[in-house]
């Protein structure tokens, strides 16, 4: 009876597994613009329907203007040509809901305009998947909140609003505590970032309502410090606090 229930519950995880695919790719695109590198990261992919597509990733090149898009072989790009646009140089995870559409042979595009960017690795979520992993951390792809932030098309622009700044410590200390609300919905990332890289995250949970959260960070000074918000499609907002 042990063997029985011990091979059922491979046999049930196998299964699951099997609704994923992953791909540790290390590979640069760009659009071979301005003397940047001309490729684009394409792969045959099972001939069933799929969900979804997770890619985690980080611009090296470009401006504000960056972006990348996904399709299969020369068709329409996913969600209606969907656009998401890189604005810094931080590694990212970004999301495109398929909609249970099949390859049929052709293979999975992803493309860099204006931008030369570094492609970590990717999943590719099957209908029919009940669980999976990212970086060892549950998907987020099966949260009510998370599928009706994919299909909604009209995220509202995220907005932080500093409230106090407070000196802390004594006379000659550079640290501060500054708080605010931020405004948002479909919210990805948010936290306190020094010299670009993130210092103190901001919990925001997931939720496709336009929601206020309130926030307080510990700030330094003379560290470029700022108050940053990423919303699901690449939206952003940017306060400096230094």
């Amino acid at each position: 009876m042990r063997y029985f229930l011990l091979l059922t519950s491979l046999l049930f995880s196998a299964s699951l597994y099997a609704q994923t695919l992953r791909y540790d790719i290390g590979f640069l695109i760009g659009d071979g613009q301005q003397g940047r590198v001309y490729k684009k990261w394409e792969s045959q992919i099972e001939n069933r329907s799929v969900r979804s597509v997770s890619i985690t990733l980080r611009k090296q090149k470009g401006g504000n203007d960056s972006f990348v898009n996904l399709r299969y072989g020369s068709g329409n790009t996913f969600e209606n040509g969907k656009r998401v646009y890189l604005r810094d140089r931080e590694t990212h995870t970004v999301f495109f809901n398929v909609g249970g559409e099949s390859p049929n042979g052709r293979p999975l595009v992803l493309n860099a305009y204006n931008s030369e960017v570094y492609v970590e690795k990717a999943i590719v979520e099957y209908d029919g998947a009940s669980n999976s992993e990212f970086d060892g951390q549950p998907s987020v792809s099966y949260d009510a909140a998370f599928d009706r932030c994919r299909s909604n098309y009209r995220i509202g622009r995220p907005r932080i609003d500093i409230g106090r700044t407070k000196a802390t410590g004594n006379l000659f200390s550079s640290k501060s505590r500054v708080s605010g609300s931020i405004y948002a919905q479909c919210v990805q990332e948010a936290g306190y970032f020094e010299f670009g890289r993130l210092k103190e995250k901001i919990e925001f949970p997931l939720d496709d309502r336009y929601v206020r959260r309130e926030f307080e960070v510990s700030v330094r000074a003379n560290r470029k410090g700022e108050i940053r918000v990423y919303t699901v499609d690449g939206q952003q907002d940017v306060i400096p606090v230094d």
